[in-house]
């Protein structure tokens, strides 16, 4: 039976993983968001909140009403969008997760829940995750 190699997080210094013990899918290793990503993002953004006018003031890129489940309901409905067009995602927790074209998967908090605004694209980028790798 294949097990999966455990999850890491980055040190204080940027570029030494180290192993916090826990058991996960995935393993953060990257420090910059993919172009491509953040481009599919800025796409899903303008095409939702110019189609889902019950979610969005029209004309503005924040919510009609900043409740919690309007906040996940347009972040699914971003990420059902960047699905349409190509782009592996869905809505995970507060974020949305995306794989890039090299394989490694990107954590987007595309949303601030203060004032229930879509962040700018660039600026919704967390961290990178690499594909789980099988061990012996």
């Amino acid at each position: 039976m294949d097990r999966q190699v455990g999850y890491q997080r980055w040190a204080r210094r940027p570029g030494a993983p180290v192993d916090i013990g826990v058991r996960g899918p995935t393993t953060e290793v990257l420090p910059k968001p993919g172009s491509e990503t953040v481009a599919a993002l800025a796409a899903a953004e303008s095409r939702v909140t110019a189609a889902r006018t019950d979610l969005f003031t029209p004309g503005t890129n924040c919510l009609r009403s900043n409740t919690h489940d309007n906040i996940l309901a347009a972040l699914d409905a971003i990420a059902a969008d960047m699905r349409a067009a190509g782009t592996c995602a869905w809505q995970h927790s507060d974020a949305i997760m995306a794989r890039r074209p090299d394989a490694n998967w990107e954590e987007l908090h595309a949303m601030a829940f203060g004032n229930g605004c879509l962040l700018a694209p660039s600026n919704a980028y967390k961290r990178t995750f690499r594909e789980p790798q099988s061990i012996g």
